[in-house]
C-alpha cells in the first residue's frame, strides 16, 4: 500500500494538489507525532488533512487546555473535541468533529468502505520495536494510544492502521480484526480540578471522525458532535 508520508509541513499539501475529486479516506496524509505523547493531536491533525486542512500539532495541545498534563496524561477525547470545536471553524467553517464510546467493528467498515472516510481509534497501542539508546527518556509509557483505521475488510479478517509513532509513521499496519478489536479500549483518569477527586472515563470502542457539516451520516450512526 503507498501512502502519503509528511515528515516537513512545509508546501504540506503539494503532494496532494491531483487529489481534490477523491474521497477523504484517499486524500488524508500521513503524519508522525511530534513527540512521544503527542498521538491524539497527530491523528486529529492527519484526520483533517483529509479535507484539506492543516494546522500544527501545538495548536491541539493549545486549543485543548493540556500544555500542563499531556506530558503526563496525553489527551482525552473529550478534550480533543474541544480542540476541534476552537480548531474548524477558523480553518473550515464546514466542517464538524463527530466521535462515539462503544462502537462496532460493522460501524467501523461502513465508515471507511461505505463512506470513504478515516476512522480515528482509541486503543492498547502494540508498540513491538525493542528500545533504542537513543530514545527519549520523557517516552510515554501508558500503551493507550490514539490511530487511525484506513481499511478494514471482515471477510479476509484485517484492519489497517495508520500509526502516528514514530517507528510505524508512514507504513499502516496490518492486524487481525480479532487482535485490533481485543486491543480497542482505554481508560483515563480524569481529575476534578476543583475537588482533585479522581474518576475513570472508560473508552471502550472509541471512534471518531471529521465530516463535512452537510454529511448526516455520522448523526445516523448515534455520533456525539462538540
Amino acid at each position: 500500500m503507498q501512502n502519503n508520508f509528511q515528515t516537513d509541513n512545509a508546501d504540506f499539501f503539494t503532494i496532494k494538489s491531483d487529489t481534490r475529486h477523491l474521497p477523504p479516506i484517499a486524500q488524508m496524509v500521513r503524519v508522525a507525532q511530534e513527540t512521544p505523547y503527542y498521538c491524539g493531536p497527530a491523528v486529529v491533525q492527519m484526520l483533517a488533512t483529509a479535507h484539506r486542512i492543516f494546522f500544527e500539532q501545538t495548536e491541539v495541545v493549545i486549543a485543548g487546555g493540556v500544555s500542563q498534563k499531556i506530558k503526563e496524561k496525553g489527551m482525552t477525547i473529550a478534550e480533543i473535541a474541544q480542540a476541534m470545536s476552537r480548531i474548524l471553524p477558523s480553518h473550515l467553517p464546514n466542517t464538524q468533529f463527530w466521535y462515539k464510546p462503544f462502537s462496532t467493528i460493522s460501524e467501523l467498515s461502513q465508515l471507511v468502505n461505505v463512506f470513504e472516510h478515516p476512522v480515528g481509534v482509541e486503543w492498547q497501542g502494540l508498540f513491538d520495536y525493542p528500545d533504542e539508546e537513543d530514545d527519549d527518556e520523557d517516552d510515554d509509557d501508558d500503551p493507550g494510544h490514539y490511530s487511525i483505521i484506513t481499511a478494514i475488510n471482515t471477510r479476509d479478517n484485517i484492519v489497517r492502521l495508520a500509526d502516528p509513532d514514530r517507528h510505524y509513521a508512514g507504513n499502516d499496519r496490518r492486524f487481525s480484526i480479532m487482535e485490533f478489536e481485543r486491543r480497542w479500549w482505554d481508560i483515563n483518569q480524569i481529575v476534578d480540578p476543583i475537588t482533585a477527586s479522581v474518576k475513570e472515563i472508560d473508552d471502550y470502542h472509541m471512534m471518531f471522525i471529521i465530516a463535512r457539516a452537510e454529511e448526516s451520516f455520522p448523526e445516523d450512526f448515534g455520533m456525539l458532535r462538540r
